[in-house]
């Protein structure tokens, strides 16, 4: 029916990221330098202050692995010589990191782009150098190494857990690209791996495309290309340039969360007929289903 039956504010800034953690609890970002893991009643098991780790703020996503880890998104800076590119010759450029916290809120491992990949090979450097790479999702893949969606390089990379070493890289300019006759994925979000275990993301497309969708590929080793396994263009109340998040829950339906204006969170089958729909009067980063049988016995307050 769509009746809110429990809900939880932040800080109101912003629209905070939130994922469910391994053991179906809520972790969130309570504000850019908080982390907070809580149950379904609201009540706090952990919370993370990122700044006594020297971290000052987080963007975007957070996640927690199976062995209770959680990992943030960072941002992270460089100076560089932009002359050549139009900037200035001492030019900061922001890009993106990752950091991993221990249970107990030590800071153990990071990760940064800069150590991976040269601005300087990206022709619109001096127009992104403000907010380069805009990484929008972390999660994991099947093997347990990290997947990390970055928005303005319209690129998905794996990355090792261990060693940080780049895996390999999808999407525009990457090592494997879109064939020849599909459409490359443009801004997307919550990108994760699905059921089927293949690449799932909701990709919002631009104003020259006119549309979003949910896609989901497989990498083709062979070809060095992504193949579509699912691609469902989806109607104009659905299309937004701007977060966004498409998840199976079960074997033929997905669950879209859009907030074009307000949050629409659909229904669709694999053919993008929508069978549900609701729409609510705030915005949201993601919409998340939870499975009935873990809050039948709850008593919602």
């Amino acid at each position: 029916n769509a009746d809110i039956v429990w809900y939880h504010i932040y800080d109101q800034t912003t629209v905070r990221a939130f994922n469910l953690s391994p053991d179906q609890k809520i972790l969130s970002m309570t504000d850019s330098s908080t982390i907070e893991y809580l149950n379904l009643f609201g009540e706090i098991q952990n919370r993370i202050k990122t700044q006594s780790q020297g971290i000052d703020k987080l963007h975007h996503d957070v996640l927690m692995d199976s062995s209770g880890l959680t990992y943030g998104l960072t941002y992270n800076y460089k100076l560089m010589d932009l002359s050549s590119m139009g900037g200035l010759k001492n030019d900061t450029i922001m890009g993106d990191g990752i950091v991993a916290f221990s249970p107990d809120g030590k800071r153990i491992w990071d990760w940064d782009i800069f150590d991976h990949a040269d601005p300087l090979q990206d022709d619109s450097i001096n127009y992104l150098k403000d907010d380069w790479s805009h990484a929008n999702t972390i999660n994991l893949d099947s093997d347990g190494n990290i997947l990390l969606s970055f928005r303005n390089l319209n690129q998905i990379w794996k990355i090792d857990r261990i060693t940080g070493g780049v895996v390999w890289k999808t999407g525009i300019h990457a090592e494997f690209t879109s064939p020849a006759n599909e459409l490359d994925f443009i801004h997307q979000h919550d990108v994760h791996i699905n059921r089927y275990g293949h690449l799932m993301m909701f990709d919002n497309g631009n104003n020259e495309r006119g549309f979003s969708r949910v896609l989901s590929i497989k990498l083709d080793k062979s070809r060095k290309q992504w193949q579509p396994v699912l691609n469902l263009k989806l109607n104009k109340d659905h299309q937004t340039f701007r977060m966004g998040s498409a998840r199976y829950i079960d074997d033929k339906h997905i669950l879209v969360g859009s907030p074009k204006r307000h949050m629409q969170i659909s229904i669709i089958d694999e053919e993008g007929k929508i069978l549900w729909n609701t729409i609510s009067d705030k915005s949201s980063y993601r919409a998340i289903y939870i499975n009935p049988e873990i809050i039948k016995h709850k008593k919602w307050f």
